[in-house]
């Protein structure tokens, strides 16, 4: 690579006449090496001058402190080789807005006059320039617009290929925490100066050990410093650089490391300006397929406590890690997980500090042949844009959302352009939870952007992969303003729906009601039962329910559908099931209360399964708004008593107690006194009856629960069994009457004979 934009390998002090007239080779900052008016100037830019830190409270930013809104972007690194070892660069603009778009996007190819390409951007579309059809070589660029777009750069090669985003607020300091060289990895590192004067910078180098490096250098006006790691970085090991300059610039990282088929990999990040004490990743998987890395830099003087939790599904685990002072730091997520600090396989990762750090994300295929990077970010949004896409082949692009929040929140995509016949689904997202969704099922061979939508705030991710090899993720841009309109999609009805229980705009909290039985609709057909017990969120935005439906051996069913009714509604039904078997029903916007119905089904809406009575309240604060449910396929025939449901009870309807609530009922409701059902925890059980609460009715009986978890089944007769009854959950923090805590959770479990 040309290491010369014009004025490189001069000292970064002849940029300051001022200071020092020559210096022919590179500055090496440290000790006394350095004239005392240099090493004033050095001091600061070296020093904890840093840019003012953020945290989670300031709202929706990107790692470079960027938002949606912005008519200018920057790219500091692009090549154009159009034979031999080939490279193209892509540069996509994305346009979310109503009107059309112009945009300049000016190329500024080393050491070459620059190419100007003007292009229109569609309303609610995008527009991909191929910059090998304007330049040859190394260039930076920078993007200029009448109106606000969201741009990022995709590079590909023979065997791999990266995406950037666009920076659009070029700054004096960066941070770029991944950096290796040695064992077959290639750093590069590029500084591009997008201004009219000639800038100076250092680049420090940070080692796993503490020790730093700093290197100085000059950057001419609209010219870049491109750097090859191994030969300016003396520091063993994987390094983060923290760039420094005298004037706003915009950075890049390149990573090359052995690929397929005797080729190369690459990874690439645009690196941060934002020091922040809480980060997220929306998705990291650590598994047999994939290996996953976050690297962590601490430029300030004193150790960083980083706090780790790992979302996976309902499993969240912590761990703690200690960052030293002006070092970098890695974990190994893999390694993690296999020792009991991280669950296996998908991870959501929400890092929290005592002071402000930067991280980034790496992860590799199994074979390491593939890779891709990016800095966390930041903060939650409710819209996330992305210019980069495809559903064509070669190409598969996947979506994860992931939503940190205290409450549920339903989000859906647009593609930009919008695809004729793409499938338009909402996706409910409980908190904690992951949603990866592959949009090639949605609409393929598309070439498009999308835009994430969600009534409460999320964080988006894009993952798209090429065939054989490929690996380019980034999180999207974010947009700071908060959004109030609604973004529930109501699935198809499949019959005219009549008066349905009225939504209440201030949710009002009343008394705490008692624990008591559930109204139970006979239905026929058993093909599917009762997984795992229906757990319930608030969430003050939507009402809905959500869940999943497997076959007999917990593998997800594909293509299935639930529907859902109530008293004096027909219902609908929901869209088919996913991949991985999930499905979503929004039954509307703010807190609503009532009583829904629902049953595995079939396409014309016949049930599959026995239907179950899912009540949601009008109070966000104690109730339960969203509702989850999970259905396996039945490997034989149905028992004599069949578990018609097993609920947890929201704060409201617990009131601190931890009991199981059980009833056992003939085929059409009616209570069955002189029942025995066996309680079984680990290290006991025991045989209790029903009929001793006849205030209630003849068929109910309440066993306390205390540490543990505990399974219900009815003894002398076949019989399902209620599972994964525990108490060992942790408090409900959003719930104002503290209803349920630490080992005061309840369940209400409902036998049939049939």
């Amino acid at each position: 690579m040309n290491r010369d934009a014009g004025h490189w390998r001069r000292s970064f002090a002849a940029a300051i006449a001022l200071l020092l007239t020559t210096i022919s080779a590179v500055a090496l900052i440290s000790g006394d090496l350095l004239p005392p008016v240099a090493r004033l100037w050095a001091d600061r830019l070296t020093s904890n001058s840093r840019p003012t830190s953020f945290s989670s409270d300031l709202g929706a930013m990107s790692p470079s402190g960027d938002a949606f809104g912005s008519t200018t972007w920057h790219f500091a690194h692009g090549v154009a080789v159009s034979s031999g070892d080939t490279h193209h660069t892509w540069l996509l603009l994305a346009n979310p807005g109503t009107s059309p778009a112009q945009a300049s996007v000016l190329l500024q190819p080393d050491g070459g006059a620059a190419r100007t390409v003007t292009v229109q951007v569609p309303a609610l579309g995008r527009t991909a320039v191929y910059a090998n059809d304007h330049v040859t070589g190394h260039f930076s660029t920078t993007i200029t617009s009448d109106l606000p777009l969201v741009a990022e750069q995709s590079v590909f090669f023979a065997n791999d290929g990266y995406t950037v985003p666009g920076v659009a607020s070029p700054t004096t300091i960066w941070y770029l925490p991944e950096g290796a060289a040695g064992s077959g990895y290639d750093t590069y590192l590029h500084v591009y100066n997008p201004g009219a004067t000639t800038v100076a910078a250092v680049l420090r180098f940070h080692s796993e050990s503490g020790q730093v490096q700093d290197v100085g250098w000059e950057i001419g006006p609209r010219s870049a410093l491109r750097l090859r790691l191994a030969e300016v970085c003396t520091l063993a090991g994987g390094v983060a650089t923290r760039v420094a300059a005298t004037a706003p610039v915009v950075v890049q990282r390149v990573t090359y490391f052995p690929g397929w088929n005797g080729g190369r990999g690459a990874h690439a990040s645009a690196g941060t300006s934002v020091l922040t004490d809480v980060a997220y990743f929306p998705l990291a998987p650590a598994d047999a397929n994939f290996d996953s890395w976050l690297m962590f830099v601490n430029p300030g003087d004193s150790p960083v406590t980083v706090a780790a939790a790992y979302w996976q599904g309902s499993q969240r685990r912590t761990a703690t890690y200690t960052l030293p002072a002006h070092a970098r730091y890695t974990v190994w997520l893999d390694k993690e997980a296999a020792e009991g600090r991280a669950p296996s396989g998908s991870l959501s990762i929400v890092l929290t500090g005592s002071a402000p750090f930067a991280v980034e994300g790496v992860t590799y295929d199994a074979g390491y042949q593939t890779g891709t990077a990016h800095p966390g970010t930041p903060g939650a949004a409710q819209r996330w844009h992305f210019a980069e896409g495809s559903t064509a082949a070669p190409y598969t692009t996947r979506l994860a959302i992931f939503n940190p929040g205290p409450t549920g929140a339903v989000a859906n995509v647009s593609l930009l352009p919008s695809v004729a016949g793409a499938s338009r689904i909402a996706w409910a997202l409980l908190p904690g939870e992951l949603k990866v969704a592959n949009l090639n099922e949605l609409a393929a061979g598309a070439n498009s952007g999308f835009t994430v939508a969600s009534d409460s705030p999320v964080v988006a991710q894009r993952l798209m992969t090429m065939t054989g090899a490929g690996l380019l993720g980034a999180i999207g841009l974010p947009e700071a303003a908060p959004h109030l309109t609604p973004v529930a999609y109501l699935p198809l009805v499949i019959s005219v729906p009549g008066p349905v229980p009225t939504a209440t705009s201030t949710p009002t909290p009343g008394p705490v009601p008692e624990a008591t039985p559930t109204r139970i609709r006979k239905a026929e057909p058993d093909s599917f039962a009762l997984a795992a017990p229906i757990t319930g969120t608030a969430n003050c935005g939507t009402t809905g329910l959500k869940g999943r439906v497997t076959d007999a051996s917990g593998a997800p069913i594909a293509g299935a559908r639930v529907r859902v009714w109530a008293d004096g509604w027909a219902g609908g039904l929901s869209n088919p099931t996913d991949s991985e078997g999930r499905w979503d029903f929004v039954l509307g916007s703010g807190a609503r209360s009532g009583v829904w119905f629902a049953a595995v089904a079939d396409d014309a809406g016949e049930l599959l399964s026995r239907a179950v009575a899912l009540p949601t309240s009008d109070d966000c604060s104690n109730g339960h708004q969203w509702l989850e449910v999970e259905w396996a396929e039945r490997s034989s025939a149905a028992p004599t008593y069949v578990l018609a449901w097993s609920r947890r009870l929201s704060c409201a309807e617990n009131g601190g107690n931890h009991h199981l609530f059980i009833d056992v009922t003939d085929a059409d409701g009616n209570g069955l006194p002189g029942v025995t059902l066996r309680v079984a925890w680990a290290g006991g059980q025991e045989d209790i009856q029903t009929g001793g609460k006849l205030d209630v009715g003849p068929g109910r009986v309440e066993f306390p629960m205390y540490r543990g978890t505990y399974t219900v089944t009815v003894v002398g007769s076949s019989s399902d069994t209620a599972r994964q009854l525990t108490v060992e959950l942790p408090d409900e923090t959003v719930c104002s009457n503290h209803g349920n805590t630490l080992y005061h959770y309840s369940y209400h479990v409902v036998f049939r004979a049939i």
